[in-house]
C-alpha cells in the first residue's frame, strides 16, 4: 500500500521524515521512502497530520465504560513515537488524561454507591489490559513512560473504587497478575509527578516541547543504546511505500484533508 502526501506538510510535524525524505527529484515527480510500520499505523500518523484528528481514539460519552479507544491510543502513541510526531503523541496523551478526569468525575457523581454491572466491568478490564499489553511490550519503556503516566491516571481516578467490584481481586490473581508491581512503580511516580507538575499544564504528562526533545533522533538512538532489548511488538516490521511529492498542497481542502 502507498500514500502520497506532502513535503511541506510532513517534513515539519515528522522528526522521521525530516530525516529520511531523499532531496525532490529535479523533474518534479515523487520520492519514495519506506516506512518500518503497519499501513494502518502509517495512515493515522499521515491522516492526523493533515487534520489535527484521530477519530477512532475519540471518547464515546454515550458508553464511558468502553474504553476500546485506549489500545488505540497507545498505539497511536507508538506510531507516532516511531515516526517522532510530537503533536500527535501529545494529543493522544490529552485523550488518556481527559478519560481519566471524565471516568473520576463519573464515579463521584453517578457510581460512587453502586458497582458497574457485568458488561460494563469487562468492557473496562479488557480494553484496559490490551492498552497495558500493548504498552508494556514495547521495545524503549522510557519513550512509552509518557503514555505509561497517562494510563496509570486512569487507574489512579478510579482505583479505590473499583476494589469494591467483586472480580477485581480475581483480575488481579489472574489475567492482571504481571501488572501490579509495574502499575504501582507507575502510579508513585505518577503521583510524585503531580505534585511537582508543570504549572502551565497542571500535568505530570510531557507537553508538546517536552515530548519533541525527547524524540529527537540523538535522544532515541541514545536511549534505545543504554536500555535492555524488551521484545517488541511485530506491528513495526513490514515497509510500506510513501510517496512525497514535491508540490505544496494548493488548497485549503488539501492541505488539511486526508486523502488516504
Amino acid at each position: 500500500m502507498s500514500f502520497r502526501v506532502h513535503r511541506n506538510i510532513v517534513e515539519p510535524e515528522s522528526g522521521w521524515f525530516r530525516d529520511n525524505l531523499p532531496p525532490p527529484n529535479l523533474d518534479g515527480s515523487p520520492v519514495k521512502v519506506r516506512l518500518g510500520c503497519t499501513a494502518e499505523a502509517a495512515a493515522h500518523c499521515l491522516r492526523f497530520m493533515y487534520t489535527g484528528r484521530i477519530d477512532i481514539c475519540d471518547i464515546d460519552p454515550s458508553c464511558p465504560w468502553s474504553i476500546i479507544h485506549l489500545p488505540r491510543c497507545v498505539l497511536g502513541y507508538c506510531a507516532a513515537v516511531f515516526l517522532r510526531v510530537s503533536r500527535m503523541a501529545a494529543h493522544l496523551l490529552r485523550i488518556v488524561e481527559k478519560t481519566s478526569v471524565e471516568l473520576g468525575t463519573l464515579v463521584t457523581t453517578r457510581y460512587l454507591h453502586q458497582n458497574l454491572d457485568d458488561y460494563e466491568w469487562v468492557e473496562f478490564s479488557w480494553h484496559y489490559q490490551n492498552a497495558l499489553d500493548i504498552l508494556y511490550a514495547q521495545g524503549s519503556q522510557t519513550l512509552m513512560m509518557p503514555m505509561r503516566l497517562a494510563m496509570v491516571s486512569v487507574l489512579d481516578t478510579t482505583l479505590f473504587w473499583l476494589v469494591r467490584h467483586p472480580a477485581f481481586i480475581n483480575l488481579l490473581q489472574t489475567t492482571w497478575q504481571h501488572f501490579p508491581n509495574t502499575l504501582l512503580l507507575d502510579q508513585a511516580e505518577y503521583r510524585r509527578l503531580l505534585k511537582e507538575n508543570n504549572p502551565t499544564t497542571k500535568s505530570p504528562v510531557p507537553t508538546e516541547a517536552a515530548l519533541e526533545k525527547l524524540f529527537a533522533k540523538e535522544e532515541i538512538e541514545s536511549t534505545i543504546k543504554n536500555e535492555c532489548a524488551i521484545p517488541g511488538t511485530a506491528d513495526l516490521s513490514a515497509g510500506r511505500a510513501v510517496l512525497a511529492s514535491r508540490g505544496r498542497a494548493q488548497s485549503w481542502y488539501r492541505r488539511r484533508g486526508s486523502s488516504l
